[in-house]
């Protein structure tokens, strides 16, 4: 992504406008200030819109201030998606919950591995079902909250394995298409 930089000068005490309604005014041998905002000190980091937090810079010429914002663009993420089969759809892909029933370690090794984890994540990680469910969930924009992986994991363990496994499926074959 791009940054934009502005270059902004004025004159001492008179106000330039970054941002509609956000007046930064400058005195003579005074900080920066803007409305509502504690004092600034030259070389400290100004809080922009949506959190980001842009560096500025001040040098003082003879009566000109010269000011640099560092903005950085912001992008739009679309509304959380539901899985794309339920919890207990095992019944549409049996292999899979067969594999998951006699051969779960390494249906999870291999989860991992497709997550690019690699397999010696399953032998160093204390819960790693959880945290693959929860990474790819975050990934892939997935509607849930940590507690309902959490609880999912703890009480449907193999039917959590079984719908990663199957939800991994579902986007690579979404992926190919496209």
């Amino acid at each position: 992504m791009m940054q934009q930089n502005q270059l902004i000068m004025t004159q001492p005490g008179q106000p330039i406008t970054t941002q509609p309604g956000q007046p930064i005014t400058t005195q003579p041998g005074q900080p920066m200030t803007l409305p509502g905002q504690p004092m600034m000190q030259q070389g400290q980091s100004m809080m922009m819109q949506h959190g980001q937090v842009a560096p500025m810079y001040s040098q003082n010429t003879t009566n000109t201030n010269v000011i640099m914002v560092n903005q950085q663009p912001v992008t739009a993420r679309a509304a959380p998606r539901e899985w794309s089969t339920g919890l207990c759809g095992c019944f549409d892909d049996c292999g899979t919950c067969w594999y998951a029933i006699f051969c779960g370690y390494y249906m999870l090794c291999e989860i991992s591995q497709r997550l690019g984890e690699g397999r010696c994540f399953v032998y160093f990680c204390p819960f790693p079902l959880l945290s693959l469910r929860i990474k790819f969930r975050a990934e892939q924009n997935i509607k849930g909250s940590l507690c309902k992986d959490y609880l999912t994991v703890q009480y449907c363990y193999y039917c959590a394995l079984c719908q990663l496994s199957r939800e991994i499926d579902h986007v690579q074959r979404i992926q190919r298409v496209n």
